[in-house]
C-alpha cells in the first residue's frame, strides 16, 4: 500500500500533468496593452480563420475603440474606429466577404452603420434616423424595426454602410398589425448560419430566406401557421396553411430553412411532421407519429439521455404535454433544421421550459456575453435583446431536470427521404463551462469571448494585473 505522503505526490503530479496539457492546449498569439481605463471589449468571427476585437477603453474624458484582426498566426492589422466624448453603444454586427459592418447606437438615439474593410483599412459611415425598437441580426445581414410613427413602422435592411435600405411600412391587416405592436416582447429571430440545438418557441418566428425576412406564427385556435414575408421593398405578402382538424389540435410549431417550410402539428393520438415548398405551399412531405408507434427517427434523447435502443413511444408522445396543473415545466413545442458538411438535413423536434426559456441560437453573437453587458446597458429599455421578459429563476432550478434535452431527430436528403447518416454538423457548438473548468486553474477569466472558428476556439481574455488583452489559439476539445 502507498504510504499517504506518496498518495500526496502521485496527486500532485497528476494536477501538474493535468496544467501542463492545458497550458499545452492554448497558444498565445497576441496580447494588446491597455491604455487608460478598459471597459470591455467586444469580438467575433469574420470568417473561419480571422477573428475581430474591438477594444474600449476610456482615456483622460474620452471613449476610445480599436480594432484588431487576427488571423491563425498574428495580427493583420489594427486601427482606430471611435473616439469621443460620449461611451459607444454598439448593438449588433455582420459579416460580408472582407467588410464587418458594426451597428450601434447615439446618444439621441439615432443608428449609425459603420462598415470596416479588414484589407484596406478603409471605413465607412451612414446613418439610420430613428430609433431602434426591435433588432433581428443574421451572420451577413441586420434588420432594424424603429418606434410606431402614426400607423406606421421605419424599417432598415441593412447589408453595409452603403448599402442601407430604409422604408416605411404600414401593417394593413390584423395580423400585420399584431406582428409589429408585439415585435418587441413576442419575436425572435434565428441566425441559421450557426448550430442550432433548439427552434424557437415565441409568438413570430424569424427567418432570413433570400434577400427576404419571413416570420411565422401558429394560431392554435384557428388551426393556422401564417406566413409573413417582408420583402426589401417593403411590401409585405400574407400566407397561411391550416391543419387537418383544427378543435383537436394540441401543438403547432414551424421553421424556414432553404425555402422550405417544415411543421410539426400534435394531436391527442397522433402527429405529423410535414414539409411544404415555401413559395407555393405544396406539400412535399409527411411523416406520421402516433403513441403506438413514434415515426421515422435516427434518434431521440430524453432528459439528456440518448434512448433510442429502448424507449416507450407512449411516453415519449405523452412527455410534449404538461403533466400536471402547476407545473414547475412547461414544455414548449420547438422545431430546428441543421445541416451536414454534405447538405443534409437534420431535423430536432422536440420541447424546453417555457418558463425558464432563453435560446442563445436565436440571439446575435454578442447579446449572450457578459462581457457585452459591460458596454450595453440591456435594462435601459432602448431595445429588446430575444424579446423575452426576466426568467423566474425557481422555474429554472426545478425544471433543470428536464432542460438537459428532449428531442426526436430526422435525418433527411436533399431529396427529403429518410437516410442514416453519420456526417457531422455543418457548424458546430462548444460548451463554455467546459473550457471554463479547463482554464481556471491558470487564468483569470474577465470580460472573455469565445470565438469558434474551423481547426481551433480562440479566446480573448483580460489580464487586470498586468492590463492587456491575452489572445489565445486553443485546441478543440473532443467532446465538441
Amino acid at each position: 500500500m502507498k504510504s499517504e505522503k506518496q498518495k500526496s505526490i502521485l496527486i500532485l503530479i497528476l494536477i501538474i500533468i493535468g496544467i501542463n496539457q492545458t497550458i499545452s492546449s492554448q497558444d498565445l498569439i497576441k496580447s494588446i496593452p491597455i491604455e487608460g481605463k478598459n471597459l470591455t471589449n467586444l469580438s467575433g468571427a469574420i470568417n473561419d480563420s480571422i477573428s475581430f476585437h474591438i477594444i474600449i477603453n476610456k482615456i483622460s474624458n474620452e471613449y476610445n475603440s480599436k480594432i484588431f484582426f487576427l488571423n491563425k498566426n498574428n495580427e493583420i492589422n489594427g486601427l482606430e474606429i471611435y473616439n469621443e466624448v460620449n461611451k459607444p453603444n454598439y448593438l449588433t454586427f455582420h459579416v460580408n466577404d472582407s467588410t464587418l459592418t458594426i451597428v450601434r447606437e447615439t446618444t439621441n438615439k439615432k443608428i449609425i452603420v459603420q462598415d470596416i474593410n479588414y484589407i484596406n483599412r478603409k471605413t465607412t459611415l451612414s446613418e439610420i434616423p430613428f430609433e431602434a425598437k426591435q433588432i433581428y441580426s443574421h451572420k451577413n445581414i441586420t434588420f432594424i424595426i424603429g418606434k410606431k410613427i402614426n400607423v406606421s413602422y421605419p424599417f432598415a435592411f441593412i447589408k453595409k454602410a452603403s448599402n442601407t435600405v430604409a422604408k416605411i411600412i404600414t401593417p394593413k391587416t390584423k395580423l400585420e398589425k399584431s406582428f409589429f405592436s408585439s415585435s418587441r416582447k413576442k419575436s425572435e429571430f434565428v441566425n441559421d448560419k450557426q448550430f442550432l440545438a433548439n427552434g424557437p418557441i415565441l409568438d413570430y418566428k424569424g427567418f432570413y430566406n433570400g434577400e427576404e425576412l419571413i416570420f411565422t406564427n401558429e394560431d392554435k385556435k384557428k388551426g393556422v401557421t401564417n406566413i409573413l414575408t417582408i420583402k426589401p421593398s417593403g411590401k409585405i405578402n400574407n400566407q397561411n396553411i391550416r391543419v387537418r382538424n383544427k378543435n383537436k389540435l394540441k401543438r403547432l410549431s414551424s421553421f424556414v430553412k432553404d425555402s422550405l417550410l417544415f411543421t410539426f402539428k400534435m394531436y391527442k393520438e397522433e402527429s405529423f411532421f410535414d414539409i411544404y415548398r415555401l413559395n407555393s405551399l405544396e406539400k412535399l412531405k409527411s411523416f406520421r407519429y402516433t403513441k403506438s408507434e413514434f415515426g421515422k427517427h435516427n434518434k431521440i434523447v430524453m432528459r439528456g439521455k440518448d434512448i433510442t435502443k429502448s424507449f416507450k413511444p407512449k411516453k415519449i408522445y405523452n412527455d410534449f404535454t404538461p403533466q400536471a396543473i402547476g407545473s414547475m415545466y412547461f414544455p414548449a413545442l420547438n422545431i430546428s433544421v441543421n445541416k451536414t458538411i454534405d447538405n443534409e438535413y437534420l431535423i430536432r423536434i422536440g420541447h424546453l421550459d417555457k418558463n425558464s426559456y432563453n435560446n442563445k441560437t436565436t440571439n446575435n453573437f454578442w447579446w449572450n456575453n457578459h462581457a457585452y453587458v459591460l458596454n450595453y446597458n440591456l435594462n435601459s429599455g432602448a431595445f429588446s435583446v430575444n424579446g423575452t421578459t426576466a426568467q423566474m429563476m425557481i422555474f429554472k432550478a426545478l425544471a433543470d431536470g428536464k432542460n438537459t434535452g428532449n428531442y426526436f431527430e430526422l435525418n433527411l436528403n436533399s431529396s427529403l427521404e429518410k437516410i442514416d447518416s453519420n456526417n457531422a454538423y455543418k457548424y458546430y457548438d462548444i460548451d463554455e463551462n467546459i473550457y471554463n473548468n479547463r482554464l481556471k486553474n491558470i487564468m483569470n477569466l474577465d470580460r472573455h469571448f469565445y470565438i469558434i472558428q474551423k481547426e481551433y476556439i480562440r479566446l480573448i481574455n483580460y489580464d487586470k494585473s498586468l492590463k492587456t488583452y491575452n489572445i489565445y489559439n486553443l485546441t478543440k476539445l473532443k467532446n465538441n
